[in-house]
C-alpha cells in the first residue's frame, strides 16, 4: 500500500490519465511503459529520435562518457575521470583498496587499508 502523501497526487493523476510513473533506475517510453536504464545507470532518458536511452546521471563506480552511458570506473576503484583517449583514470578507490598511478590495488584479505612499500 503507498502512504506516501508528498506523491499520492501525482501518482493519482498519472492513474487518471493512463500515463507510467517510473521508479529510480528506470525511464518513460511513450507514456505508458517504464524501461530499465542501461547498467551502471542511475538515471536515464529516453530519446525518441534515435529511440535510445541516454544516461543523465551514472551509479558510483561508473562515469558518463560524451556517448551518455556509463563506463565502470574498474575493481576497487569508487570514482573515476576519463582522458582523451576514453580511458578510465581512478581518483577514488573504496574502501579496502588504494591508489597507485591512477589505478586501485585491492588490499590483501583482512586489510582495510594498506599502500605500496617504498623499500
Amino acid at each position: 500500500m503507498f502512504t506516501s502523501t508528498v506523491f499520492a497526487g501525482v501518482l493519482d493523476a498519472a492513474y487518471e490519465t493512463g500515463e507510467c510513473w517510473c521508479g529510480g533506475g528506470y525511464t518513460k517510453v511513450d507514456h505508458s511503459k517504464c524501461v530499465k536504464c542501461p547498467n551502471g545507470c542511475s538515471q536515464c532518458l529516453y530519446n525518441n529520435q534515435t529511440k535510445q536511452t541516454e544516461c543523465q546521471y551514472c551509479s558510483t563506480n561508473y562515469i558518463l562518457t560524451p556517448y551518455k552511458n556509463c563506463t565502470y570506473c574498474g575493481k576497487g576503484c569508487e570514482y573515476c575521470t576519463l582522458d582523451e583517449k576514453g580511458n578510465t583514470n581512478c581518483t577514488i578507490c573504496s574502501s579496502g583498496a588504494f591508489l597507485n598511478i591512477n589505478e586501485c590495488l585491492i588490499c590483501s584479505t583482512g586489510c582495510s587499508k594498506c599502500k605500496i612499500d617504498e623499500a
